[in-house]
């Protein structure tokens, strides 16, 4: 009888003749004197698995969950055991094995992502290890949970279009961004759609990002809507400035607001000067239009004024384009006040849901080497 082997038998002992008041303890011990061990013979394993099978059902979740989180850093760690937490009804539990385990099979988990809960996918998000399909996979899972745990794994890197998704659910989630300006798989020219909610260092990087990057096909600025412009700066007219830098600069006339809204005024005076405005003039729609955190801020009207003077007209329209959204070809979109009490508001990122078991799945994921 190995050493290991003769603990752990001492420890069954120990439970036939105290019962349910050392459980907990015993369990605890026997799974760190397991997971101490460098190699484990067949009947280690077999004593080690009979005692932790007969024990998880009778202790509380604090110990399954520390029991979980040990052996889901084993690499040779028992089958029976770990289909046993994987199974258990706590959260905490499940997940740590989803989220650590080296022995689960990999190529397996898009199909339990089908049909686990959110809490679950959240846990196979922080692995470290995950394919390309299965980030693909939970990129697009409706719970921002998921999303939350995918933007704070930084050993992930994301294909174009899951990045693009990604920024898309930050857009629309203010909690998220930010998480994803620290990730860094992402390129600072994949962000211009966040400009608004970016710090001054994010922003700066943004522009000289798509300063370097190869410029994109786009429409060109229409004559008439630049008349209708100049008309309505000479007028002070926020409402028909709005709308002739949609028709402008084709806009989708629902994202406006984000344009003209924006606490530093940066996106504002971008959109003026792709529109073809000049300096003097943006500077004073800034003193007499802009947010108030801009109109009363002498700091902000000198930045932008610096943004107008320093960024080409294709860049400001690049990042316009992208935080208001570009007008779908072939649709008759009318211009819609960017106050307009239409859509669907953002959620606050505060309202944060507790991880409660989700739906169970059908089935767990394989361990390696097991049918």
């Amino acid at each position: 009888m190995t050493d290991s082997n003769f603990r752990l038998l001492g420890l069954q002992r120990l439970v036939s003749e105290h019962g349910l008041d050392v459980q907990a303890t015993v369990l605890r011990v026997a799974t760190d004197l397991f997971c101490q061990s460098r190699t484990h013979a067949p009947a280690d394993i077999a004593r080690y698995t009979d005692l932790a099978l007969a024990l998880l059902d009778q202790v509380d979740a604090a110990t399954r969950n520390a029991v979980a989180d040990k052996l889901s850093r084993l690499p040779n760690a028992p089958e029976k055991v770990l289909k046993r937490l994987l199974d258990d009804n706590d959260i905490a539990v499940s997940s740590a094995v989803l989220a650590h385990s080296p022995a689960l099979k990999l190529e397996n988990l898009t199909a339990f992502l089908a049909q686990c809960g959110a809490g679950e996918a959240a846990a196979v998000a922080r692995r470290t290890d995950i394919d390309a399909d299965t980030v693909r996979t939970l990129t697009g899972h409706a719970s921002i949970l998921v999303t939350e745990a995918l933007l704070e794994n930084h050993a992930l890197s994301f294909d174009a279009s899951s990045a693009a998704l990604l920024i898309a659910r930050a857009a629309k989630e203010p909690s998220l961004t930010k998480i994803i300006f620290g990730h860094p798989g992402f390129h600072a020219a994949d962000f211009a759609p966040l400009y608004p909610r970016a710090p001054d260092a994010v922003r700066t990087d943004i522009r000289l990002a798509l300063a370097e990057r190869a410029p994109r096909v786009m429409p060109p600025v229409l004559f008439e809507a630049v008349s209708a412009l100049n008309e309505a700066v000479t007028a002070l007219d926020r409402e028909r400035i709005a709308a002739a830098l949609v028709k402008a600069l084709r806009l989708d006339p629902a994202g406006i607001g984000r344009v003209l809204e924006d606490e530093t005024g940066e996106v504002f005076v971008m959109a003026l000067a792709a529109a073809g405005i000049k300096r003097p003039l943006a500077i004073n729609l800034l003193l007499v239009l802009a947010p108030k955190s801009v109109r009363l801020s002498v700091e902000r009207i000198f930045a932008a004024a610096d943004i107008h003077e320093t960024t080409s007209r294709r860049v400001a329209r690049e990042i316009v384009s992208a935080v208001a959204g570009e007008r779908r070809t072939g649709t008759q979109a009318s211009f819609e006040p960017f106050m307009h009490p239409s859509g669907t508001p953002m959620r606050s990122g505060a309202a944060r849901r507790a991880l409660t078991k989700p739906q169970q799945a059908t089935r767990r994921p394989d361990i390696i080497g097991k049918a």
